[in-house]
C-alpha cells in the first residue's frame, strides 16, 4: 500500500457502506493492525486553506482503497 498524505481514499465502514476520504499520511503501526489516518475532504480543504494541520480519524488498513495520488 502506497498511500501518501493527500491522496483520495475510499473507506468502508463497520456497516459495509463505503465512504471518500482523504489520507492524512501514509500507513503506521497500530494498536492492533496497521492504519491510516484520514480526513473527510471538507476537513482536509480547511486545513489546506487555512495552513493547518487536518482533524483525523485511524482507519484499518484492510478497509482502505487508494483512489488517486495527491
Amino acid at each position: 500500500m502506497d498511500i501518501q498524505a493527500g491522496d483520495l481514499v475510499e473507506v468502508t465502514t463497520a456497516s459495509g457502506s463505503t465512504l471518500h476520504m482523504r489520507a492524512l499520511g501514509s500507513p503506521q503501526p497500530g494498536h492492533l493492525f496497521p492504519v491510516v489516518w484520514v480526513a473527510t475532504e471538507d476537513e482536509w480543504e480547511r486545513a489546506q486553506t487555512e495552513g493547518d494541520d487536518a482533524d483525523g480519524i485511524p482507519w484499518p488498513t484492510d478497509a482502505i482503497r487508494e483512489l488517486t495520488s495527491a
